[in-house]
């Protein structure tokens, strides 16, 4: 406690201007915390969504990796490039630990997303409501 009062002390003498912000206390340790439950059950759907993706077809999404969006866009301002960068973004943040749920946009991105490119041969989960829009315009893509 004495070292704490000392450092900070020692602080405002270098930096006078950090007198006025409002930092009393330790910062919090580990992840920040989802705010509420629903929030960790999106985080932790998504989770299981990218394990069963990466364990079946053995391709950890990143951005050299992941196969681009070929979803709906429904009424977002994003191209399929950056639905699928808002996608990778939220998981690399879930797998390092610096975020522990999901917002619903983010969610909902991340189902359409995973609906467009889930492997034929793989079952999509039960428990997790899979956006039928995205599932469909997979199956109307053209190969070429």
């Amino acid at each position: 406690m004495m070292f704490d009062q000392f450092r900070r002390k020692l602080a405002l003498t270098i930096c006078p201007e950090f007198r006025n912000l409002p930092y009393e206390g330790a910062p919090p340790e580990g992840p920040p915390k989802a705010k509420s439950a629903e929030a960790l059950e999106r985080g932790s759907q998504l989770q299981r969504l990218d394990r069963l993706y990466a364990c079946h077809t053995g391709i950890i999404l990143t951005k050299e990796t992941a196969p681009d969006y070929a979803g709906p866009l429904y009424q977002w301002t994003y191209r399929p490039f950056l639905v699928r960068e808002s996608v990778l973004q939220t998981l690399e943040r879930l797998r390092a630990k610096r975020q522990t749920g999901a917002m619903p946009v983010n969610h909902f991105r991340a189902l359409n997303y995973f609906a467009s490119i889930w492997p034929d041969d793989l079952d999509w989960p039960s428990d997790i409501p899979r956006p039928e829009a995205a599932s469909k315009s997979k199956t109307s893509r053209r190969v070429a």
